[in-house]
């Protein structure tokens, strides 16, 4: 599988984001606006866990900003998709890879009481 993007132009460009309910979404009292470009990143990644790649898709939202300047940019963000049941990739830590072989410390003697 290659790494792909698909961007689409959002139809809701620009309008305030809202839940279920019908409220708007505020982030540090701001109102939080529709991406002018709403996608899909198709990746092959590493699992540190097993060492093999893995499919994984990230949603990614794209914005039309301005600088002071009056250069007009594009910034985004780019979080995983949870769609249908695939499992994303965490991050694997030394403890958890230890706590899943069932690793026990070399300083831990059989005959000492725990406690």
């Amino acid at each position: 599988m290659k790494n792909r993007l698909s961007l689409f132009k959002n139809k809701k460009a620009g309008q305030p984001i809202k839940r279920k309910d019908g409220s708007i979404v505020e982030h540090n009292g701001k109102v939080i606006s529709e991406p002018e470009y709403r996608g899909v990143i198709n990746m092959n990644i590493k699992n540190p866990a097993t060492g093999e790649y893995e499919a994984m898709d990230y949603e990614v939202g794209v914005y039309k900003a301005t600088a002071k300047s009056g250069l007009v940019y594009y910034t985004g963000t780019i979080k995983p998709s949870f769609k249908g049941d695939k499992q994303q990739i965490k991050p694997v830590d030394n403890h958890n890879v230890a706590k899943g072989n069932g690793y026990q410390p070399d300083s831990i003697i059989d005959d000492e009481v725990p406690f």
